[in-house]
């Protein structure tokens, strides 16, 4: 890890959140309010809306993360006379944003009963220190009438107060040293370290270097935090020409410095060593599968001693199927009984389906968890 790194990484991280709207709240109200906590401390309030039963909030707001393991958004009524009254809380887990750093979904509200109570839609970050990678350029157009042209890179987050100017605080922008005679496909090889607060697009812009007239941009381009995966990101970044013409691509590499276990340290591709052609391996049988939607658990349940892996959460559905079923999400080995979700269940009871517990089956318990142990990391539903 650089010092500059180390120094976002040491740094206070923060939790920002914007909640957009509710919807599907059980009755109408005249004005409502949204109220974000972590661990159901810490807590911010946006201003009261007009309410009826699809709120819009248009909140944001940011929140000092000190190891707390929930984001709590509660949905509220505004009553002058008898109270405040809180109609329904959502819940997610802190470790979701650490693959990311980024959250956006339309979450379940419950009840301090643990009943429905509509959805929330949210958007949280969690801050990070960013290294950017700026590779190399291909295919760009030529702005020189003579010679060949020295390209360089500002590398930017743009202002808080003009979208379309690179931001002035520390941390939030850079610059590549210029390719000399670089022409259209420049070598830049530079490492940036930049401080990431849920921005959600990173800009780029490939300029020419002049000496006697002013600089001129060749091309730009911008990279969108939503394409991180495992915190890592590397490919080409599309650029265009100030007309709006393609102009070539802008190769990168993005890593976020976020909690949990450390991603291999990146190094420049040319220092990597081709590997040597190895055969290559018959496919074996997968031994775990990956559910990327919820399951349904039915009669006949999984063998004695079969137990699902990494599950996500668990929520008895009685009036959606048979008696004692439970949906289930999260990362299974193959087993019997696995049905894909019927197909009757809305939106909304699928999302309620992820990260809360109540009552699970004991084929379902965790591996090495003692039956009738609670879920380790799974909120309760309702309100506080």
């Amino acid at each position: 890890v650089s010092a500059s790194s180390a120094q976002f990484a040491m740094s206070a991280r923060s939790v920002s959140v914007v909640v957009s709207a509710a919807e599907r709240l059980p009755a109408a109200v005249s004005k409502a309010y949204v109220k974000v906590s972590l661990d159901g401390s810490k807590a911010v309030s946006s201003s009261d809306v007009s309410g009826g039963v699809e709120p819009k909030f248009a909140f944001a707001g940011t929140l000092i993360w000190g190891g707390e393991q929930e984001l709590w958004i509660e949905v509220c009524e505004r009553r002058k006379l008898r109270g405040d009254v809180c109609i329904g809380t959502a819940k997610a887990q802190i470790r979701h944003l650490f693959s990311s750093g980024l959250l956006e979904s339309g979450l379940p509200l419950f009840t301090r009963e643990g009943k429905d109570a509509g959805i929330v839609h949210i958007r949280a970050t969690l801050s990070a220190a960013a290294t950017v990678w700026v590779d190399r350029a291909t295919d760009l157009r030529n702005v020189e009438w003579i010679g060949t042209q020295d390209p360089y890179v500002k590398i930017f987050f743009p202002s808080k107060q003009m979208k379309s100017l690179p931001s002035t605080e520390a941390g939030k922008a850079s610059t590549t040293p210029e390719h000399h005679n670089g022409g259209k496909n420049p070598v830049f090889s530079h490492k940036a370290e930049l401080r990431w607060d849920g921005e959600p697009t990173l800009f780029f812009e490939v300029i020419d270097k002049n000496k006697r007239r002013n600089d001129e941009s060749i091309a730009s381009g911008r990279f969108e935090f939503a394409s991180i995966r495992d915190r890592r990101f590397e490919g080409a970044v599309a650029l265009s020409a100030p007309g709006g013409a393609a102009s070539g691509a802008l190769h990168i590499r993005v890593a976020l410095d976020l909690p949990g276990p450390a991603a291999a340290a990146s190094v420049p591709a040319a220092a990597i060593p081709a590997p040597a052609p190895t055969p290559v391996a018959p496919p074996q049988p997968a031994a775990r599968e990956v559910i990327e939607v919820v399951g349904v658990l039915r009669e006949p349940a999984p063998a004695a001693g079969v137990a699902p892996i990494e599950v996500i959460g668990v929520l008895q559905a009685p009036d959606q199927a048979a008696p004692g079923a439970v949906y289930v999400q999260g990362v299974l080995p193959p087993q019997p009984g696995l049905e894909p979700t019927a197909p009757e269940l809305s939106l909304a009871e699928q999302q309620a389906l992820l990260g809360y517990a109540a009552g699970a089956a004991p084929a379902l318990q965790p591996a090495g968890l003692p039956a009738g142990a609670a879920y380790p990391d799974l909120p309760t539903p309702g309100c506080h």
